[in-house]
């Protein structure tokens, strides 16, 4: 349930095809964020680009795998931790994801910039005046949303965004990059590895890596097909070709007899 004080915005866009263990630093950093400020509240929003090898997964799926298992186990993880500032067991369990498609239905007065109706639809969750947003994301996108502040501050009453904090990249992360090629070359041992660090059960990284290698195996058969039909539409074109050759033929030849 809401508090009283849920009137502050924590939250964070972008593509997580799939989820790592790197986006998952960048949902402790959100959790923190929140419970420190005595929020009970994140948002995540997510690109609903489905396309092969970088997108495998539609959005709806990576919201499922994150509401899951990743998020909760994250949230075992950091009660063991120490933060500054602090933040108990209890306010880090109290703080629920709400994760938005940006193909998720909306109406038709939250706009048609994916990202502004997104953040439109994730402020419906809040039943207080929101007053302030804070926007983290990893830093290779860092400043790259300032339209995005400038839409919040002309709203009624303003919302004024904080976007100056960002996830710096460790050296040697995991990138999505990384674990989608695990799955697609068929690395399950190097790839159950990478996902052990997130606490998640062995059953749900398989299911990851299962999901990925089966739209893999799917669009290596959809180009197959795709191929097969562009060869025989190169063959029929040139059977045609040929055909109105000879009958052309045959008319020169009567024409002159």
């Amino acid at each position: 349930m809401a508090s009283a004080s849920d009137n502050i915005v924590v939250f964070t866009i972008g593509r997580m095809n799939p989820p790592t263990p790197g986006h998952m630093a960048l949902i402790e950093k959100l959790i923190h964020r929140a419970a420190s400020l005595g929020q009970s509240k994140i948002g995540i929003i997510l690109s609903h680009s489905q396309d092969m090898p970088k997108n495998p997964f539609n959005c709806d799926d990576k919201r499922k795998i994150l509401l899951s298992g990743l998020i909760q186990a994250l949230k075992e993880q950091m009660k063991t931790k120490n933060y500054a500032p602090p933040i108990s067991p209890e306010s880090i369990d109290a703080i629920e994801p709400i994760i938005i498609c940006m193909d998720d239905p909306m109406p038709p007065q939250f706009g048609t910039n994916p990202i502004l109706k997104s953040i439109n639809l994730l402020l419906t969750h809040y039943s207080e005046p929101v007053e302030k947003a804070f926007l983290i994301v990893g830093q290779d996108r860092a400043g790259g949303y300032n339209f995005v502040k400038t839409a919040l501050s002309k709203r009624t009453p303003p919302i004024l965004l904080d976007d100056s904090d960002f996830l710096t990249r460790p050296e040697g992360a995991i990138s999505a990059t990384y674990v989608r090629e695990l799955a697609y070359s068929g690395n399950w041992e190097e790839f159950l590895r990478v996902y052990a660090t997130t606490g998640l059960p062995e059953e749900n990284i398989r299911s990851i890596y299962e999901g990925l290698r089966a739209m893999a195996a799917n669009s290596s058969g959809s180009k197959k097909k795709g191929k097969g039909g562009r060869r025989t539409k190169r063959r029929n074109s040139k059977r045609t070709k040929k055909n109105k050759r000879t009958k052309k033929n045959k008319r020169t030849k009567r024409h002159y007899k």
